[in-house]
């Protein structure tokens, strides 16, 4: 298990600090929504330019792992295969919620350079920018509202689709583990991950995320069905957050990095 974990991240460092890019950004519409499709030689992506975060992100076999849909809107559990997906989902409730999250109104975002794509909140409060490169893209939190927190969220269906019994995820302080905890039930697993990887023995890709600066935050993971079936639920999502617990915890500036390995 530990030598698992040090050659995965050794491997997904390997990609995170590889060259230049040759990506391509264009206008899209996705679920009659407004998106910048960001083509790369390692996924395809979706970005919701009003809401600040990702609709889709595809690995090169073109299985969607976030899969964002309007309806059901904010429905528990349905939700979880709708509107609830998304990635970072960064602002929650209140003032700018839905902020970093696909399906929402609350942001502007432009392209800045030819691999750059840059939201900034209508209230003017948070900002933060893409780059994209070959294989990964980085998230930089440039401004945020200082009188609130806020996490950085991957709620979608790993590889593709809602397969928790089968799916494996690590962490840099485990190997890939298979945890059957159901947010349906109210079960979680809390830690403080500096990265995590997610993967399906049925697909070739391992998407994994690295959060730059080390923090003492609550970190979160689970599982969440849409219906009351939970784990054998239909269809559903992963509820992974930094700086998620009871509430938004993350403060200040980050840095963060997501990417696909193939394996």
């Amino acid at each position: 298990m530990k030598l698992l974990k040090i050659v995965f991240s050794l491997l997904f460092l390997s990609i995170t600090f590889v060259g230049q890019t040759k990506v391509k950004i264009t206008k899209a519409e996705y679920q009659n929504r407004p998106q910048f499709k960001i083509d790369a030689k390692g996924y395809t992506a979706f970005f919701d330019i009003q809401g600040g975060g990702f609709s889709r992100l595809m690995d090169n076999d073109g299985n969607d792992w976030i899969a964002f849909k309007k309806e059901p809107w904010d429905k528990v559990p349905e939700s979880a295969a709708s509107s609830f997906r998304g990635l970072p989902n960064l602002v929650f409730m209140q003032e700018d919620g839905g902020c970093g999250h696909p399906g929402f109104y609350n942001c502007t975002s432009e392209m800045v350079t030819k691999n750059k794509i840059k939201t900034i909140s209508k209230s003017g409060k948070w900002a933060w920018e893409w780059t994209f490169n070959d294989n990964f893209a980085e998230l930089e939190i440039i401004k945020t509202d200082t009188s609130r927190g806020y996490w950085f969220l991957y709620e979608g269906p790993v590889g593709g689709k809602y397969d928790p019994k089968n799916c494996l995820w690590a962490n840099n302080l485990h190997g890939f583990q298979k945890d059957l905890v159901s947010l349906n039930k109210s079960e979680v697993i809390n830690g403080n991950w500096q990265w995590v990887s997610f993967g399906n023995p049925e697909n070739k890709y391992v998407f994994s995320i690295v959060q730059e600066n080390q923090d003492s935050y609550t970190d979160f993971f689970s599982w969440m069905g849409n219906s009351k079936d939970g784990l054998d639920a239909e269809d559903g999502m992963v509820v992974f957050g930094f700086g998620r617990d009871k509430k938004p915890l993350l403060k200040g500036t980050n840095k963060y990095k997501i990417g696909f390995q193939k394996i």
